[in-house]
């Protein structure tokens, strides 16, 4: 009985103390090509932050986030990885005043798919330590149904409709 208390005890000191800490980056790029006549402004929301880009017709433009992450693993595991987590993305036809808002906290609806099958994802470096996910989005004609009009869009870019 004394003999499996002090290896329990030993296990639990070992497993405790042998910490490391891990330093993760996970970095993901969203390439806006816009097939389109028309100017663009591309918002995303995330975790991390919002940032927003200005796509001109027959352009392309990207938004890129990356995001550090330390954790604390213990022999055996890995540890919990974080990645970039994203609310809402948005597209912006500044020429048309429509929008197109995609909500990822919701069900999907028939014009999120369509939009969702419009964009490629690769993911081009992946190991424990770094992710890089490169998405591109192209903005054409067949995308044109599932924006609505937003004249609140006319207050939002003032500097554009002045």
């Amino acid at each position: 009985m004394n003999k499996n208390i002090l290896y329990i005890t030993f296990a639990a000191i070992f497993l405790t103390a042998c910490t490391r800490e891990l330093n993760l980056t996970h970095d993901v790029r969203r390439i806006y090509e816009n097939k389109l006549e028309k100017h663009l402004i591309c918002t995303q929301e995330t975790d991390i932050g919002n940032k927003d880009v200005s796509v001109l017709p027959c352009d392309t433009a990207s938004i890129h986030f990356i995001k550090h992450t330390s954790i604390e693993t213990y022999p055996g595991t890995l540890g919990t990885f974080y990645y970039i987590y994203f609310y809402k993305e948005c597209i912006y036809m500044l020429d048309d005043t429509c929008s197109y808002c995609l909500n990822y906290k919701e069900e999907l609806s028939d014009n999120d798919k369509l939009f969702l099958d419009k964009v490629k994802q690769t993911q081009t470096a992946y190991n424990y330590l770094y992710t890089l996910n490169i998405d591109t989005l192209t903005i054409d004609s067949t995308l044109l149904p599932i924006f609505k009009k937003d004249y609140g869009m006319l207050e939002q870019f003032k500097e554009y409709y002045q």
